[in-house]
């Protein structure tokens, strides 16, 4: 059976997770913590992604610019299965996607899981750096 995107609320009703639901379908899953960004779930054709920016990107030639990266590739290698963090535009983000098809409540709570485990083990470490290679608060 094909999933829609009322599967895909249906499942984030069933996390307990609160949220808020934009007019262009997008998700929005209010921060739990005092650190916590907005997750953003969109259904885009075949795929469901959950993306949340995580702040500024130093500039390219911004001092320990490296460093910061080097740490964001570490981090997807070591710690994240379902999540992994990029770059979009100027901003650091972290993003997960699955296949609308064959996503289930497992996936979906898998994907949060990993995000949640992200923002809690990381994210401070993130602003040092960030802010260290010239990004802003």
């Amino acid at each position: 059976m094909a999933r829609t995107i009322q599967d895909v609320e249906a499942f984030l009703l069933a996390t307990g997770r609160p949220f808020e639901k934009n007019e262009d379908g997008t998700f929005l899953l209010v921060p739990q913590g005092e650190i916590q960004p907005v997750m953003a779930i969109r259904v885009d054709g075949p795929a469901v992604t959950i993306t949340l920016e995580i702040g500024p990107a130093p500039a390219p030639d911004a001092p320990n610019q490296t460093a910061l990266l080097r740490r964001l590739l570490e981090f997807n290698a070591s710690d994240l299965l379902y999540c992994a963090y990029g770059l979009r535009g100027d901003s650091i983000v972290l993003s997960a996607g699955h296949e609308l098809e064959n996503l289930d409540m497992n996936e979906i709570q898998a994907m949060l899981s990993d995000i949640e485990m992200a923002l809690s083990r990381h994210i401070k470490e993130l602003v040092a750096l960030s802010e260290s290679a010239g990004g802003e608060k």
